[in-house]
């Protein structure tokens, strides 16, 4: 797994923390020098008014990832707000580099407050499927999440190299089947334009037949059991964006999801062994549906200590606390 931290960075405002974000993520060299010890998502689109060290209101930078699998296709734009002390981090399915145009693109959202003042610690913690960005500068602490989540269903994509045609009874041969895809069960199809979820109605070897497709896709268009590629839309528990939920909602807003409860009374610590417990955070919503957890977060309560480090009993990993807006207690891991 390619997961890397970046830790309680030195910033002097949002501009640095909106320019080390960008170098660090595309492991380049550019405003700072993260050419070795960034992540290595693709700067896959940026626009200036002035240039990449120069940031004014209106600027914006677009990275992608084909994710862990190397089939995903993960395009998220971060852009540099007019209004102070807001960077902007949205999802799209899609984003032309040419036109500086997306599909799908998930409608701006204040959800990462960088104060605009001289100083301040920027964190990231990330790998090739999400990512958790945030700054502590004085007592502003604010954070944005996106990428896939942990789903309960195969995330096993599927390729078919072929172009699907809109119609009935719909047959499409496949790289692979996953053992889990069933007559009846529902699953995704996306490409560069559309996205929908589709019903088998049979399984013959490599080749599936859809019951009704409504839209035509590419070749190269991929077919999975769930496609959870969310963002948080304000604070990481004020609610989140899916680039298309299990009811067929493109850009579904998922409502808020209420902190879990600390599982147990006994669990600041527990008295056996002295361990802190602590829950996974799910994104859910009543129509939208189930979609998945955060990956590498976990949740605590008040009984944590601010970026403190705790060592999870049963893998000996290494977590760190923050305290996020709106109380949120999370726990990232820490490499």
């Amino acid at each position: 797994m390619a997961y890397k931290n970046l830790v309680a960075e030195a910033i002097t405002g949002r501009s640095e923390a909106f320019r080390r974000f960008r170098d660090w993520m595309c492991k380049r060299n550019g405003s700072y020098d993260y050419s070795v010890s960034g992540l290595g998502w693709t700067l896959h689109d940026a626009v200036y008014a002035t240039d990449e060290h120069t940031i004014t209101a209106g600027d914006y930078f677009v990275m992608y990832s084909a994710g862990e699998s190397g089939k995903e296709d993960l395009y998220v734009r971060v852009a540099f707000h007019a209004t102070a002390n807001i960077n902007q981090i949205s999802i799209c399915q899609y984003w032309d580099s040419a036109t500086h145009a997306g599909i799908n693109v998930m409608p701006a959202t204040n959800n990462w407050t960088v104060a605009d003042i001289t100083s301040g610690t920027l964190y990231i913690y990330a790998g090739m499927d999400s990512c958790l960005v945030g700054t502590y500068i004085g007592t502003a602490k604010y954070a944005a999440a996106f990428g896939l989540l942990d789903s309960i269903y195969d995330r096993t994509i599927a390729i078919s190299s072929a172009a699907v045609s809109a119609g009935s009874g719909v047959v499409v041969s496949l790289d692979v089947v996953p053992t889990s895809w069933a007559v009846g069960g529902r699953v995704i199809v996306r490409d560069n334009t559309n996205a929908e979820w589709l019903t088998i109605f049979d399984i013959s070897g490599t080749d599936v037949t859809f019951t009704t497709v409504v839209a035509s896709y590419a070749g190269g268009c991929k077919f999975a059991e769930d496609y959870p590629f969310v963002c948080s839309s304000g604070s990481l528990v004020a609610g989140y964006r899916s680039l298309i939920s299990h009811d067929g909602t493109k850009m579904d807003a998922l409502a808020a999801t209420a902190l879990p409860v600390q599982p147990g009374t006994s669990g600041d610590p527990d008295p056996l062994n002295g361990e802190w417990l602590a829950t996974r955070y799910s994104v859910q919503d009543t129509t939208g549906g189930y979609a998945g957890t955060l990956k590498n977060t976990l949740v605590g309560t008040s009984a944590f200590s601010d970026l403190g480090v705790y060592t999870t009993y049963d893998t000996s990993e290494n977590y760190r606390l923050f305290i996020w807006a709106s109380g949120a207690y999370f726990l990232q891991l820490e490499v």
